[in-house]
């Protein structure tokens, strides 16, 4: 039994070796995981902005823009999970790619266990994130990772005071709140 959802999950592989990023996107298509493929770097990170893949795989050695290159620009507008699977595997490059902005990082040769297991153990961890940046009572939706508030699909225009009160009531409903501990 899996603990994806029902709808498949899109993921981005990025490899040049295009008989690896067959065989990996065949691996995760076996896996109920819908899977686009890109082969270099600067094509990798449009398709990373155009299609807002769930969760993205990429290599750092990539024709045109390395994956290091990808993963940092990629980082401005993507929040999804990103693995670096590389052939490079010393403490320096797994360091960089980390601190680049990666979620997990990986060295060629991996076992398709283990890059599914990290691949779901991040998406999960990605879901729950979500999950919990969003506030329902009714009609009001409040994300808390972009500070906005709707209320029946209308947004609603609050100042930063009445944001941050109004965050403190929602996030403890049926709780009686003292002036004191609003302030």
């Amino acid at each position: 039994m899996s603990d994806l959802p029902e709808t498949a999950q899109h993921i981005m592989v990025v490899e040049d070796d295009e008989s690896l990023a067959r065989w990996i996107a065949d691996y995760l298509e076996s896996h109920n995981f819908q899977v686009t493929v890109a082969t270099r770097g600067d094509a990798a990170l449009e398709l990373i902005r155009s299609d807002s893949p769930d969760a993205v795989i990429l290599d750092l050695n990539l024709p045109v823009m390395d994956g290091l290159e990808v993963c940092r620009q990629a980082r401005l507008f993507f929040d999804s999970p990103i693995i670096m699977l590389t052939a490079r595997d010393t403490d320096t490059d797994e360091v960089d790619g980390l601190d680049t902005g990666a979620d997990d990082y990986l060295a060629k040769p991996v076992k398709p266990s283990i890059l599914l297991a990290r691949l779901r153990a991040l998406l999960r961890r990605s879901q729950k994130a979500t999950v919990e940046s969003t506030i329902r009572i009714g009609g009001l939706n409040i994300d808390t990772h972009s500070r906005t508030v709707m209320l029946f699909d209308t947004v609603v225009a609050l100042s930063s005071h009445e944001y941050d009160v109004l965050n403190v009531l929602a996030s403890n409903v049926g709780q009686a709140m003292s002036r004191d501990s609003l302030v």
